[in-house]
Parts: structure tokens; sequence; C-alpha cells
């Protein structure tokens, strides 16, 4: 009868060992990778909020109307935040945000190359170019510019250019 008192008491308090008697360590799922949960921390325990995306809007561009982007909100992990918008930033508006659309200038991706100091540094990927007076600078930049540890963006081109003011030549109107 003890035994069974025993081993109902210590049923929620054992540690599994594996027979090299070390603890295994906990198994991070590919798929919480890349979403950027860290090693060990579950996607349910990262902190959810809420940031914006600065999209292209195609009535004020038609119209020569400043300002030529407009904020929707999406949630997220904070676990990398800034590059977590760019990669949202590149999958353009969502079918519901009508007027809407990605300039992407010919690039396919942004990725956030280092943040320092205020500055963030992003480097396009793909090509560059084809665009008028609004760029992907723009989205880029307004969409970094949110987070409290960013106050200048500088975009290097796909080959790591830049020029003054962090806008490469093949962005400049």
């Amino acid at each position: 009868m003890w035994f069974l008192w025993f081993v109902a008491g210590c049923s929620g308090n054992i540690e599994e060992k594996s027979t090299s008697g070390v603890v295994p360590t906990p198994v991070v799922s590919p798929e919480s990778r890349k979403q950027g949960a860290p090693a060990g921390e579950s996607r349910a325990a990262a902190k959810i909020v809420e940031y914006q995306l600065f999209f292209t809007d195609v009535n004020n561009i038609q119209q020569g109307i400043k300002p030529y982007t407009r904020s929707v909100l999406r949630k997220g992990t904070i676990v990398n935040l800034p590059q977590k918008s760019m990669d949202m930033l590149y999958r353009g508006p969502q079918s519901s945000e009508k007027g809407l659309a990605l300039t992407p200038c010919r690039s396919t991706a942004a990725n956030v190359v280092s943040i320092e100091k205020g500055l963030a540094v992003v480097q396009l990927e793909g090509g560059c170019g084809g665009c008028g007076v609004h760029t992907i600078y723009d989205s880029i930049s307004e969409t970094l510019l949110q987070f409290e540890d960013i106050s200048t963006v500088h975009v290097l081109d796909p080959e790591g250019r830049t020029e003054g003011e962090g806008l490469p030549s093949c962005l400049q109107p």
C-alpha cells in the first residue's frame, strides 16, 4: 500500500534522465526557430506586440498627394521584431487592405544588418531600381523608425553600397 502512495505522490516530480545520466535538453521545433523563439522558449511564452507596416497608398501616389504611405497594424512576437517587420513588409498588404501596395523597386527582401546607436542598416536583396519619387526606402524607413531603439535608417543596395543620407543610388529619383 505504501508503494502506491509513494508512486502517486511522486508521479509529477520524477526527472527524466538518459541512460548516460545526462538530463536531456529541451527540443525546439524548426517551426518555432523560424518564428524567432529562442532555444528553450516556447512561442506561447513570447510577448505578442502590435507594430506597423507602411505600404504605398496607391490613391495618394496617383494623385501626387503626400504621404505616399499608409500604415497597417500587425501582431507578432517581440523577438527580432525589426527583421520580422521587414519580412512581413515584403509579404505585401493583405487582400482586405484595399488601396495599398508594396513598391519593392525590384528588390525581393530586406535584411537588417545591424542596429547600433540608433542607426539601423538594412541591405536589399534581389534587384534595385525602377522607382520614381516614392521607393521601398520610404516603406522600410517608416516601418523601422517606429521602434524606440532606431532613429536613423540607412539602406544598402544588394551589393552593399549606399550614398549620402543612407539612400543607395538605385533608389534616387
